[in-house]
């Protein structure tokens, strides 16, 4: 991940109020926007979380494009073998 901007871009595409990440990541709203506007410096630990959460996303969504680059693969793989609920009924 290269900045801090791009944690707010990734929030957007994800369609996640700030709120929502926030709670994602086990940390306050205020500790996000401090985050996505760059007044606390982006850490190793969020980005690991934010990897964890995209694989999560893309999962439980069935879509590869939602997760990051470094577990796009996983998300392929998990979304094949494990179809969506709606699919199912």
């Amino acid at each position: 991940m290269e900045s801090n901007s791009a944690v707010a871009g990734l929030r957007k595409k994800w369609g996640l109020t700030q709120n929502e990440l926030a709670g994602m990541l086990g940390i306050t709203q205020r500790a996000l926007v401090d985050i996505e506007t760059g007044k606390t410096r982006l850490r190793h630990i969020h980005v690991l979380a934010l990897e964890r959460i995209s694989l999560e996303l893309a999962v439980e969504r069935g879509d590869a494009s939602l997760a990051l680059r470094p577990v796009a693969h996983f998300a392929m793989k998990y979304a094949a073998a494990f179809p969506r609920l709606e699919s199912a009924s």
